[in-house]
């Protein structure tokens, strides 16, 4: 099982053997949502994330955009 930390709460990402790249994988710890672009690296592009009150914010990007490129990286 890989993993890669969520940069918003600092959880464990976890990727399992069974995932492919374009699932969904989910934090745990704050619930935000995940692409798998790539399991060998690691790769993740983030859908949305708790915002902290009570809502979801839903990130709309080109995937290019300097926060994408921070994940590839993360």
């Amino acid at each position: 099982m890989k993993s890669r930390m969520c940069p918003f709460c600092m959880w464990e990402v976890k990727v399992t053997h069974r995932d492919e790249p374009g699932d969904l994988v989910i934090c745990k710890g704050c619930g935000a949502e995940y692409e798998l672009r790539s399991v060998n690296p690691t790769r993740l592009r983030p859908l949305n994330f708790y915002n902290g009150y009570g809502e979801y914010n839903r990130i709309e990007s080109d995937g290019e955009d300097e926060f994408h490129e921070y994940m590839d990286t993360y």
